[in-house]
């Protein structure tokens, strides 16, 4: 809408736009002028409407995009969450496998080996005895090889209890994580204390199992790597929770030594220790400065186990 007025001025011109008009032309004018106007508007108009038009293509475009990316992203993200359920359920298959070869192993050390042992100890001993008065340098070479033979007896027991002890699944953790601490401190001199509630009572088989590996592996790297002469071992339990805390006061790691386990990396132990955490739905985190080092591991329980372990106690 084109309003042609013989009124000029700026308030006249103002006062035609604001009541609707898409221009003001001022009499007199020509129809050269006239229709130069309505060219142009309709120009501006085309231009405007092909803008709009690419406009609404862009967004349409942009919101198709934007869904297709939605979509691949949920895809990966699930292809990508179907992937670590794979691979966790590996992971434990894989540490379920290790820990049942560990407890075969131990079990044939124990029962074929320690016959075995057994048997050839009472053959030494018979021939010792029969060559005493006949043969006593023979006798006493032998008695010197049954000596050394129940070193070796000795030996291939911690070995076997190591592997996998049977006060672990016969008593308990306190008493399997007491023994295994007491043959460490005559290896190693290590001042160790342990400290675990008396009412601790027992747990799921496979989580005592994994609190026994998480210390066993602790200790071991204490007595390895840090040149500490204390340490200290916690387990506790509470809301549904087994927490296990293992300290010593040794040099400590490096700053970016420490930065590393942090991440997840350095050295096959510490990378078993997280992978067992992860298994149970558990957490594990690991302080250290030039006081010592820190680890604290945290795992639920099953809700079934905790809610039998409150009625045993009477809460």
């Amino acid at each position: 809408m084109i309003l042609l007025s013989a009124r000029a001025g700026e308030e006249s011109r103002v006062e035609g736009l604001q009541a609707g008009a898409d221009d003001y032309l001022v009499k007199p004018f020509t129809a050269r002028e006239l229709l130069a106007r309505v060219g142009a508007h309709l120009t501006m108009a085309r231009i405007r409407r092909d803008a709009a038009e690419r406009e609404r293509e862009l967004r349409r475009a942009l919101e198709r995009a934007h869904s297709e990316l939605k979509v691949k992203v949920r895809d990966r993200t699930s292809e990508l969450q179907r992937a670590e359920e794979d691979l966790r359920a590996l992971s434990a298959r894989l540490l379920q496998t290790q820990d049942e070869e560990r407890r075969h192993i131990a079990r044939e050390l124990h029962d074929s080996a320690g016959q075995t042992l057994a048997l050839l100890g009472m053959h030494l001993a018979l021939i010792a005895r029969k060559a005493e008065n006949t043969l006593p340098e023979v006798s006493r070479e032998t008695k010197n090889a049954a000596e050394l033979l129940q070193q070796l007896k000795k030996e291939i027991r911690t070995t076997s209890y190591l592997l996998h002890p049977p006060l672990l699944d016969e008593i308990g953790l306190s008493s399997a994580v007491d023994w295994y601490i007491e043959g460490l401190k005559e290896r190693s001199g290590l001042d160790i204390r342990f400290l675990i509630a008396n009412d601790f009572g027992r747990v799921p088989r496979n989580t005592e199992l994994v609190i026994f590996r998480l210390i066993q592996e602790s200790l071991t790297n204490i007595h390895r790597h840090s040149g500490a002469t204390k340490a200290s071992i916690c387990v506790a339990r509470s809301n549904g929770l087994v927490s296990v805390e293992v300290t010593d006061n040794g040099k400590g790691m490096p700053r970016e030594k420490l930065l590393e386990v942090q991440s997840g990396g350095h050295g096959v132990g510490l990378r078993g220790m997280r992978e067992r955490v992860r298994q149970f739905r558990g957490e594990m985190r690991i302080e250290s400065d030039s006081s010592g080092t820190r680890i604290l591991v945290t795992l639920p329980l099953p809700k079934a186990e905790e809610q039998r372990t409150h009625l045993h106690r009477g809460e």
